[in-house]
């Protein structure tokens, strides 16, 4: 995994109703996440799980932003969002 999410394909699928449903809930879970994304739920694992091993979310940088609470991953729609702005 090269780390690298190419999101130019992705925005020329966007569903616009989904998303004004997706942003009136205030946290994400995995599934939102990938509705919102077009990415599968295995990529978004997989990408959190390598931020892990390389300790990247320690540093400064563009990761994938999330909290773990009780095993389950969880998102914030506007930190989602920053994270899109900012690139990689």
């Amino acid at each position: 995994m090269n780390g690298k999410i190419d999101l130019k394909d992705k925005t020329s699928r966007v569903d616009y109703d989904l998303h004004e449903k997706l942003f009136k809930k205030r946290i994400w879970n995995l599934e939102d996440l990938s509705l919102f994304t077009g990415f599968s739920i295995k990529t978004i694992q997989n990408r959190i799980s390598e931020e892990r091993k390389k300790k990247t979310r320690s540093k400064q940088g563009n990761y994938l932003p999330y909290t773990k609470r009780c095993g389950r991953l969880f998102f914030s729609p506007d930190d989602i969002l920053n994270w899109i702005e900012e690139g990689e």
